[in-house]
């Protein structure tokens, strides 16, 4: 090395960054400074030192940021796609359109302008703007990260807002965060009059989820209010309507007492022939029965093979199951 800087480390010539302290070029750099102490003497080949002095200039590529939350990635998707809408000024046309990156991969160009459309309407929204429109459109979370929020409001706005779970008539439907809103579920619901969650196992992909009408992303009227009220409590009492109250139909006698149950283990063997002889006599005795063989071990064999099939299954759980089969 020249004068009194002495470097010292391993690094690719396109990685390498000539220190601050040297203020000289790439090309200046490589005829003065540095030493070759190879035994081929390769500094002396003049193509070699030239790709040398061009990869020592070039500026390393920073790397892409990706994200590895499904909902960061659609919202990017979106915001890619409302960057690339046309001007107000410019021809609207669908066949004229400059469609969108996500359109010419197969997308449905659609449905991409309208989310992307609808992200300018939110995108600048601060949480608290965000959660009030979730609050005007009943059912929806109001936790979670302003991605998650932004997502919910857009998915509304498209799709119109999300009603109560067609198979309980209860539970909230939500986005599912794993997959960014492609499938939508239902978390159940908490039964006061028994003091216990009910759970539900309703999912279903986004496009095939109940709907209602308008979507509000202003403020609702007080008689809008009342009517999204009237039609939240017109499903719920469709819950009621066969005297049940679970996901599957289960009587609200019968699931307070099934919570009241000694559950035992039922990952065991002995767990579960316990656990069998329990659910059998609880929905073959009393006032409230449950349609099972009248022969008490056909019973308990309907019981058990479905005790078998859920493991992890709470005693509620196994009752709303037999009351569905």
């Amino acid at each position: 090395m020249k004068g009194d800087i002495k470097i010292t480390g391993w690094n690719h010539p396109s990685c390498f960054t000539i220190p601050r302290t040297i203020k000289v070029s790439a090309e200046e750099f490589v005829n003065e400074y540095l030493e070759d102490q190879t035994a081929d003497g390769i500094l002396d080949d003049p193509d070699f030192k030239q790709r040398l002095v061009i990869q020592i200039s070039s500026t390393p590529k920073k790397k892409e940021e990706k994200h590895d939350n499904p909902i960061a990635n659609r919202i990017a998707s979106y915001k890619t796609a409302f960057e690339e809408l046309p001007d107000e000024d410019e021809d609207d046309d669908e066949e004229t359109r400059r469609p969108t990156k996500k359109a010419k991969k197969g997308g449905d160009p659609k449905i991409l302008n309208a989310a992307a459309k609808a992200y300018g309407i939110y995108h600048k929204m601060k949480n608290p703007e965000l959660q009030d429109v979730l609050r005007w459109n009943v059912g929806y979370g109001m936790t979670g990260t302003k991605d998650a929020l932004l997502l919910r409001c857009i998915d509304g706005h498209v799709n119109g807002r999300l009603a109560r779970c067609p198979m309980c008539f209860r539970g909230k439907l939500q986005l599912a965060d794993k997959d960014a809103g492609q499938t939508v579920a239902c978390g159940g619901y908490f039964d006061e009059e028994i003091s216990a969650r009910i759970p539900c196992s309703y999912v279903a992909k986004n496009e095939r989820a109940p709907r209602l009408q308008p979507w509000y992303a202003e403020k609702p009227t007080e008689e809008q209010t009342e009517e999204i009220k009237k039609i939240t409590e017109e499903h719920e009492a469709k819950a009621s309507g066969g005297g049940g109250g679970g996901s599957g139909g289960a009587p609200v006698e019968l699931l307070k007492l099934a919570n009241d149950l000694d559950w035992p283990d039922i990952s065991t063997m002995a767990g579960k022939k316990e656990a069998a002889n329990l659910m059998a006599e609880l929905c073959t005795s009393g006032d409230v029965t449950v349609d099972l063989p009248q022969d008490e071990k056909k019973a308990r064999m309907a019981c058990g093979k479905i005790i078998v099939g859920h493991p992890e299954a709470s005693a509620s759980q196994i009752l709303e199951l037999i009351v569905k089969e």
